[in-house]
């Protein structure tokens, strides 16, 4: 929740503010570095991406690690998974997105990415892996110059995974499927 209330404040304090944003559609390369907001304060781990644009198009190369779902299981894992005492980490997540801007700086992305998870419980470990292919629509809201934040909502499905489910202890864990979420980064745009 406090996630929540301090993206919403961001954005209410970027609304307000008087700043020139780049072009949405630059006719030279344009690249910014975004750091995901949803990483540190939820999963404790941290997201760092790339972001190419030319004109309309899109690209993006994003890669997370250290993620601990069980820093926040409420949010995160499923109530059998909570209810087992479940410890689920991703020590990497890493992909990349194609895409065109919509109009202004709204934008839309089809996403591939590749999630490693360690599933553990009773000091048993259990290690697999997945692959997401879906959609992301974000906003690059422009706060100051080259500085802007990025609200996203992703569809991550899973369309690949090396295991259905994995035996830790006695706990039979399904393999994680990102599914819907949001997330806030924050990003520095520039002309190289």
């Amino acid at each position: 929740m406090k996630t929540l209330l301090a993206a919403l404040t961001l954005l209410l304090c970027a609304a307000q503010a008087r700043a020139e944003s780049p072009s949405p559609q630059p006719e030279k390369v344009q690249l910014a570095i975004l750091a995901g907001l949803l990483q540190p304060t939820v999963l404790h781990g941290f997201n760092a991406a790339l972001d190419v644009r030319y004109r309309r198009f899109a690209f993006n190369y994003s890669h997370g690690a250290a993620l601990d779902y069980s820093a926040n299981p409420r949010f995160t894992l499923s109530d059998r998974d909570r209810r087992a005492g479940l410890q689920l980490h991703s020590p990497w997540s890493t992909g990349f997105g194609v895409g065109v801007t919509i109009v202004d700086h709204l934008y839309v992305l089809a996403d591939f990415k590749v999630h490693r998870y360690e599933a553990e419980l009773a000091g048993q470990e259990k290690r697999y892996t997945t692959i997401s292919i879906g959609g992301e629509l974000g906003y690059r809201w422009f706060v100051y110059e080259g500085l802007f934040v990025n609200p996203t909502v992703r569809y991550w499905p899973t369309v690949w995974k090396s295991h259905d489910s994995v035996r830790v202890g006695d706990h039979k864990h399904e393999a994680k499927d990102l599914g819907l979420f949001a997330n806030v980064s924050l990003g520095y745009a520039f002309d190289p």
